[in-house]
Protein backbone atom coordinates (compact mmCIF):
# COMPACT_ATOMS: atom_id res chain seq x y z
CA UNK A 1 0.00 0.00 0.00
CA UNK A 2 1.38 3.39 -1.04
CA UNK A 3 0.64 6.63 0.97
CA UNK A 4 -2.41 7.73 -0.91
CA UNK A 5 -3.93 3.68 -0.16
CA UNK A 6 -2.86 4.41 3.33
CA UNK A 7 -4.82 7.91 3.23
CA UNK A 8 -8.27 6.84 1.42
CA UNK A 9 -7.93 4.03 4.34
CA UNK A 10 -7.58 6.46 6.75
CA UNK A 11 -10.38 8.29 5.80
CA UNK A 12 -12.82 5.24 5.12
CA UNK A 13 -11.96 4.86 8.92
CA UNK A 14 -13.09 8.12 9.90
CA UNK A 15 -16.41 7.34 7.92
CA UNK A 16 -17.02 4.44 6.52
CA UNK A 17 -20.13 6.27 4.31
CA UNK A 18 -17.58 8.87 2.69
CA UNK A 19 -18.09 10.13 -0.43
CA UNK A 20 -15.66 9.23 -3.24
CA UNK A 21 -15.98 12.61 -3.97
CA UNK A 22 -15.55 14.42 -0.20
CA UNK A 23 -12.35 11.32 -0.32
CA UNK A 24 -11.20 12.99 -3.46
CA UNK A 25 -11.46 16.36 -2.51
CA UNK A 26 -9.79 15.50 0.43
CA UNK A 27 -6.28 14.56 -0.63
CA UNK A 28 -6.57 16.65 -3.60
CA UNK A 29 -7.46 13.69 -6.43
CA UNK A 30 -9.81 12.66 -8.82
CA UNK A 31 -12.94 10.98 -7.83
CA UNK A 32 -12.46 8.39 -10.44
CA UNK A 33 -8.59 8.06 -8.68
CA UNK A 34 -10.28 7.74 -5.48
CA UNK A 35 -13.01 5.49 -5.98
CA UNK A 36 -10.69 3.01 -8.06
CA UNK A 37 -8.70 3.06 -5.72
CA UNK A 38 -10.74 2.02 -2.35
CA UNK A 39 -12.20 -0.68 -4.79
CA UNK A 40 -9.38 -1.74 -5.32
CA UNK A 41 -8.35 -1.99 -1.80
CA UNK A 42 -11.50 -3.91 -0.72
CA UNK A 43 -11.16 -6.45 -3.47
CA UNK A 44 -7.57 -7.45 -2.60
CA UNK A 45 -8.90 -7.58 1.15
CA UNK A 46 -6.58 -4.81 2.50
CA UNK A 47 -9.46 -3.29 4.22
CA UNK A 48 -12.91 -4.57 4.79
CA UNK A 49 -15.76 -2.26 5.41
CA UNK A 50 -18.41 -3.83 8.10
CA UNK A 51 -20.46 -2.62 10.43
CA UNK A 52 -19.04 -3.30 14.22
CA UNK A 53 -21.14 -2.68 17.30
CA UNK A 54 -20.21 -2.22 21.15
CA UNK A 55 -20.81 -5.02 23.05
CA UNK A 56 -21.94 -2.48 25.78
CA UNK A 57 -25.14 -1.98 23.64
CA UNK A 58 -26.08 -5.62 23.75
CA UNK A 59 -25.30 -6.52 27.80
CA UNK A 60 -27.22 -9.77 26.60
CA UNK A 61 -23.86 -10.42 24.77
CA UNK A 62 -21.17 -12.63 26.25
CA UNK A 63 -17.46 -11.83 25.01
CA UNK A 64 -15.34 -14.38 25.87
CA UNK A 65 -11.56 -15.34 24.92
CA UNK A 66 -11.00 -18.88 24.58
CA UNK A 67 -6.74 -19.96 24.97
CA UNK A 68 -5.86 -23.03 23.21
CA UNK A 69 -2.96 -25.54 23.53
CA UNK A 70 -2.60 -27.76 20.51
CA UNK A 71 -0.11 -30.81 20.32
CA UNK A 72 -0.38 -30.31 16.29
CA UNK A 73 0.41 -27.16 13.63
CA UNK A 74 -1.52 -24.23 15.20
CA UNK A 75 -1.96 -23.05 11.32
CA UNK A 76 -4.42 -25.98 11.33
CA UNK A 77 -6.01 -25.20 14.35
CA UNK A 78 -6.54 -21.97 12.88
CA UNK A 79 -8.51 -23.10 10.04
CA UNK A 80 -10.86 -25.68 11.96
CA UNK A 81 -11.49 -22.92 14.17
CA UNK A 82 -12.38 -20.52 12.32
CA UNK A 83 -15.44 -22.89 11.04
CA UNK A 84 -16.90 -22.12 14.35
CA UNK A 85 -20.06 -19.72 13.87
CA UNK A 86 -19.22 -18.08 16.93
CA UNK A 87 -15.84 -16.82 16.55
CA UNK A 88 -15.24 -13.58 15.43
CA UNK A 89 -11.59 -13.86 15.42
CA UNK A 90 -8.53 -16.06 16.17
CA UNK A 91 -4.74 -15.59 16.30
CA UNK A 92 -1.47 -17.74 16.82
CA UNK A 93 0.40 -16.78 19.45
CA UNK A 94 3.38 -17.39 21.27
CA UNK A 95 3.47 -18.50 24.73
CA UNK A 96 1.45 -20.62 27.06
CA UNK A 97 -1.45 -20.94 24.19
CA UNK A 98 -0.82 -21.29 20.68
CA UNK A 99 -4.38 -19.58 19.94
CA UNK A 100 -6.33 -17.42 21.35
CA UNK A 101 -9.90 -16.70 20.17
CA UNK A 102 -12.35 -14.31 20.41
CA UNK A 103 -15.91 -16.11 20.78
CA UNK A 104 -19.41 -13.93 20.75
CA UNK A 105 -22.10 -16.06 22.04
CA UNK A 106 -25.93 -14.87 23.29
CA UNK A 107 -26.10 -17.02 26.92
CA UNK A 108 -23.82 -19.08 28.55
CA UNK A 109 -25.32 -22.23 28.03
CA UNK A 110 -24.48 -20.75 24.15
CA UNK A 111 -21.04 -20.03 25.09
CA UNK A 112 -20.90 -23.32 27.19
CA UNK A 113 -21.69 -25.65 24.11
CA UNK A 114 -19.38 -23.48 21.92
CA UNK A 115 -16.47 -24.52 24.39
CA UNK A 116 -17.42 -28.07 25.10
CA UNK A 117 -19.01 -29.12 21.77
CA UNK A 118 -17.45 -27.15 18.66
CA UNK A 119 -14.10 -26.78 19.95
CA UNK A 120 -14.39 -30.63 20.70
CA UNK A 121 -15.61 -31.57 17.13
CA UNK A 122 -13.81 -33.82 15.13
CA UNK A 123 -11.79 -31.00 13.00
CA UNK A 124 -10.85 -29.53 16.38
CA UNK A 125 -10.31 -33.07 17.92
CA UNK A 126 -8.34 -33.83 15.01
CA UNK A 127 -6.06 -31.61 15.76
CA UNK A 128 -5.55 -32.78 19.14
CA UNK A 129 -6.88 -30.16 21.50
CA UNK A 130 -4.70 -30.65 24.64
CA UNK A 131 -6.39 -28.07 26.92
CA UNK A 132 -8.23 -24.42 26.95
CA UNK A 133 -8.94 -21.49 29.33
CA UNK A 134 -11.75 -19.12 28.73
CA UNK A 135 -11.55 -15.13 30.14
CA UNK A 136 -14.34 -13.59 30.24
CA UNK A 137 -14.95 -10.12 29.07
CA UNK A 138 -16.46 -8.20 32.16
CA UNK A 139 -16.07 -4.82 30.87
CA UNK A 140 -14.18 -3.13 27.82
CA UNK A 141 -13.00 0.14 26.13
CA UNK A 142 -13.05 0.91 22.76
CA UNK A 143 -14.38 -3.18 21.54
CA UNK A 144 -16.15 -3.18 18.43
CA UNK A 145 -16.98 -6.44 17.05
CA UNK A 146 -18.88 -7.53 13.38
CA UNK A 147 -22.51 -6.52 13.73
CA UNK A 148 -22.98 -9.86 12.03
CA UNK A 149 -21.41 -12.09 14.75
CA UNK A 150 -24.10 -10.23 17.37
CA UNK A 151 -26.98 -10.44 15.75
CA UNK A 152 -26.33 -14.35 14.57
CA UNK A 153 -25.67 -14.48 17.87
CA UNK A 154 -29.16 -13.12 19.20
CA UNK A 155 -31.04 -14.98 16.26
CA UNK A 156 -29.28 -18.38 16.69
CA UNK A 157 -30.72 -17.62 20.30
CA UNK A 158 -34.50 -17.10 19.13
CA UNK A 159 -34.30 -19.89 17.02
CA UNK A 160 -33.35 -22.29 19.70
CA UNK A 161 -36.57 -20.55 21.96
CA UNK A 162 -38.76 -21.42 19.04
CA UNK A 163 -37.46 -24.94 18.68
CA UNK A 164 -38.48 -25.69 22.39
Amino acid sequence: MDNLDLNIAKLLTEDVRMSFKEIASRLDISEPTARNRAKRLIEEGKIHLKALVSPDEFPEVIVAYAGLKLASKPSSGLVEIYKIPSVIYAVNTLGRYDIFACVVAKSRESLAYTMTEELCSEGICDIKLLSSETHVALYNRNLLIPAESVINAMLEDLDNKTEK
